[in-house]
């Protein structure tokens, strides 16, 4: 692609790791940090983790679960807590490893140089550095191949010739060597047996390594160049090139989540598979196969928001293009705008809409000079002190599709509380599966934002899960089903972790996350996948909830213990206290699942008892309850909060993501507003993702403007400057929360039909989106002007019926062309029947 913007770009390297730009194939990770004299380029792999397959199941943990469900209804809750803690939790997870380093040291260069550009081109899936130095210009480009499975850097120099050093380090137990070939560094280890949490800081070996135990793991590093390369040490040496491609390949024994990993030195052989079959491509081939791969996945969706130009369609007059050619990939720039702008289109089906920059800027009379003429960071600041910058807004949108697309692939492991990218061996969190909100945050962009493959890792891990918690299920709690707790690793760990009960002991994970089997099944109505992987995981889920639930003191049916994930109220003695019965959260997930589950099962015509046993405890689970504040209860005890402006809402689950608080239910909506004023009187929403969750649920009532501001804030506050999210530390979950707190801003379909525009900010006064989904199978295509509809296209993927609404009257028009019906604001929408690949036009009358 040939615009700013379209990418991340900045007049100087990277100084910490919150300035590097990631690049990512959802397997292979890496932070470029773009150096003049030594760049640095920190790796990692997404199945080296710490570790390796134990047992955590606790056969002593249900002698306590009768006792402490006692004195939880008798009231006596810290002595409940007090017993759980010190009798049903249990162990931490281990964390995700950073791979290594490869740094290469131009050995003629000075630290800094004029004319420094360094980039990143999301829609290419192209980081780039660009300087001139002494006479001599050089281009670095780096990408990450999912096609090929090798990380790909490339250095061309023009009016003089390179010398160069490469060198491969990390700070896990590792050796260097070179290998015979004189031009390949390789960097193999073993990764800890154990690791400690890096918040206590009083272990004597925090960091535990063992003969024997631990996960293998090798990176590659082959150089190709015109020049001459010999070894120095551990060190290659290059002298007088004028280009240089290094290819990088990195592997792990890792097997699966229970077998131990495999000894047998067959991921050496796999790197040098893949180094290889790159060498024999060459560069050129792999280069094209990528930027096919990548725009595919990235061409899909479009946005464009009035005050800057666009974030996801070609721009091939913006400030700073470069001119037709080859560009530092060495890609013809000319044709890439050809191939985004087919790939855009062949995506969404249409025709009508104009496309062309003419053309929008003709339709919505948009200023060509604009912010993407500055640097990202200093465009960041800009913004942070109050400029408007709607395009900004729009990349943040693409910059989540593309991180999400690089750190979730379909094979690769899921996208963890860092995605792929993580430099510390004692990571915050672990880098874990933190699943009480931030996994599944991380996953809620996957479906409307048109990225529904990046899904699927997530799905395997849940088939994976089901497995071990299905004994977690059995042993601990005598229940059928699988459960699974607040954090999970490589290892599929199930059971609850150690430490405060108000985190620890919370059965509820898997629950939430089957809840996204369905949601995939909306927005790809696919009967085979419902039948043979969503059903089977969420029927055992729903399984484990009907037997965790117990009646409670008015005959309801609740779960016993429960917790509102991290959050602590005030006993009625003002102690704090973590642990009651029939929190909001685990009934709103229960209600969600189990509502699920029975559709499916209808829709398959199958389990017609167990269907009977979910409608039934259904109609059993306590109603919600507005407390003394107007706000929505959090717990079924209108208790005193210990923290009133805690970072999480889990009692809103019900408005965000599930569905049953809506408009049918309006003073439930209007307690959720409370809740939310309540929250963030006292500060709530401090951290990234929790500034993120504010704007989806904001979106969901309705309040455009409150959702900007919060918009605003979590770009404002909560970014660092290479545009990924500050928790802080940083933390990925902020950036897709993000990204899809913007789609629901446009697009909606939790009710049974596609609201156009239900809730769009004044700010964004003029713009178009095109290629996001909606439940039912739709891919929906949106232009509006002045804060007005302009027209929309609904291309049905599956043939289902279609309902519309929107805020105005509108017309509807068929693939011939004929009016099929006109709708008022307010009225039920009918449903119209449409044909598979059928596009439906909806005009403004």
């Amino acid at each position: 692609m040939t615009g700013k913007w379209d990418r991340l770009w900045y007049r100087r390297p990277a100084g910490v790791w919150e300035e590097a730009l990631p690049i990512g194939n959802g397997r292979l990770g890496a932070m470029l940090f773009g150096g003049v004299r030594l760049d640095r380029i920190l790796l990692n792999e997404d199945t080296l983790w710490a570790g390796y397959p134990r047992e955590t199941v606790d056969c002593e943990a249900r002698r306590h679960l009768a006792r402490a469900r006692e004195l939880i209804f008798a009231g006596r809750l810290t002595e409940a807590q007090r017993l759980i803690e010190s009798r049903m939790t249990g162990r931490n997870v281990q964390p995700y490893l950073p791979l290594g380093e490869l740094a290469i040291e131009w050995l003629d260069g000075e630290d800094d140089a004029p004319d420094y550009v360094r980039s990143l081109r999301i829609f290419d899936g192209v980081a780039d550095v660009r300087f001139a130095s002494g006479g001599l210009r050089m281009r670095r480009a780096y990408w990450a191949s999912a096609p090929d499975q090798v990380i790909v850097v490339r250095y061309e120099a023009e009016g003089g010739m390179m010398n160069l050093a490469a060198a491969l380090s990390s700070p896990v137990r590792s050796s260097v060597s070179v290998m015979d070939d004189g031009r390949t560094l390789v960097l193999a280890g073993r990764a800890p047996s154990h690791v400690a949490d890096n918040w206590r800081g009083d272990h004597p070996e925090p960091v535990l390594y063992e003969e024997g135990r631990g996960m293998r793991f090798e990176a590659r590093v082959r150089l190709e160049t015109d020049g001459v390369v010999e070894a120095e040490g551990e060190r290659l040496i290059v002298r007088g090139a004028s280009r240089l491609t290094a290819y990088i390949a990195a592997a792990t024994a890792f097997v699966d989540w229970r077998t131990p990993p495999d000894e047998s030195g067959a991921h050496s052989a796999r790197c040098e598979a893949w180094l290889r079959e790159a060498e024999r491509s060459g560069y050129e081939a792999l280069l094209e196969r990528h930027l096919a791969d990548h725009r595919a996945f990235m061409g899909r969706v479009s946005l464009r928001l009035a005050g800057g130009e666009a974030a996801g369609l070609p721009d091939a007059d913006s400030p700073g293009s470069h001119a037709a050619g080859k560009d530092a990939t060495g890609s013809d720039t000319a044709g890439s705008d050809a191939v985004g702008s087919a790939a855009a289109t062949a995506e969404s089906g249409q025709a009508g809409m104009d496309r062309s920059e003419a053309g929008w800027t003709a339709s919505f009379g948009l200023n060509r000079v604009s912010m993407n003429d500055l640097p990202t960071d200093e465009r960041l600041k800009a913004y942070q002190s109050g400029n408007p910058d709607p395009a900004l807004e729009a990349l943040y949108f693409q910059y989540g599709r593309y991180l999400l697309l690089a750190s979730s692939r379909p094979g690769t492991q899921p996208a963890n509380l860092q995605g792929i990218w993580n430099p510390h061996v004692q990571p915050p969190w672990f880098s874990d599966y933190t699943i009480n909100i931030n996994t599944e945050m991380n996953y809620w962009p996957a479906e409307v934002c048109n990225l529904s493959e990046c899904h699927e890792p997530l799905f395997a891990m849940l088939g994976e899960l089901a497995e071990s918690g299905t004994r977690t299920a059995r042993i601990h709690y005598g229940c059928r089903g699988w459960t699974a707790h607040h954090n999970v690793d490589l290892w599929r760990m199930s059971t609850p972790s150690d430490g405060s009960a108000s985190w620890a002991f919370w059965p509820m994970g898997g629950a939430w996350l089957a809840t996204h089997l369905w949601e995939r099944y909306l927005f790809e109505p696919d009967l085979d996948f419902l039948r043979g992987t969503a059903y089977p995981l969420m029927r055992g889920a729903a399984q484990f909830c009907l037997d965790w639930l117990v009646p409670g003191p008015d005959g309801t049916l609740v779960t016993n213990p429960s917790t509102s994930p991290e959050n602590v109220f005030l006993t009625p003695e003002g102690e704090p206290c973590s642990v009651t019965w029939g929190s909001t959260m685990d009934m709103a997930i229960i209600r969600e699942l189990f509502a699920a589950c029975i559709e499916a099962s209808r829709l398959l015509g199958t389990d017609e008892p167990l269907r009977g046993e979910l409608e039934a405890a259904l109609a059993k689970l306590p109603p919600y309850r507005i407390g003394r504040h107007g706000q929505l209860q959090e717990w079924a005890v209108d208790y005193d909060e210990h923290e009133p402006g805690h970072r999480h809402v889990s009692h809103l689950f019900g408005l965000f993501p599930g569905s049953h608080l809506n408009e049918t239910t309006p003073e439930l909506l209007e307690a959720a507003r409370v809740t939310l004023e309540r929250r963030l009187k006292h500060g709530g929403g401090h951290t990234g993702w929790s500034c993120a969750w504010l704007i989806l649920l904001y979106a969901r009532l309705k309040d455009a403007e409150t959702a900007r501001g919060f918009i605003r804030t979590l770009l404002a506050r909560s970014t660092y400057p290479n545009l990924l999210d500050a928790h802080p530390p940083f933390q990925i979950d902020g950036n897709f929360g993000g990204a899809a707190g913007i789609a629901e801003l446009l697009v909606q379909s939790h009710l049974g039909s596609v609201d156009l525009l239900p809730a769009l900010p004044a700010d964004w006064r003029s713009g178009e989106v095109r290629g996001l989904h909606a439940r039912g199978g739709f891919t929906i295509d949106i232009a509006w002007a002045d804060g007005t509809l302009r027209e929309a296209r609904i291309t049905s993927r599956y043939g289902k019926p279609l309902r519309v609404r929107h805020a105005r009257p509108v017309a509807v028009y068929g693939p011939d062309g004929a009016l099929l019906l006109h709708l008022a604001p307010g009225e039920a929408p009918p449903a119209i029947d449409t044909a598979k690949g059928g596009v439906y036009r909806i005009v403004p009358v």
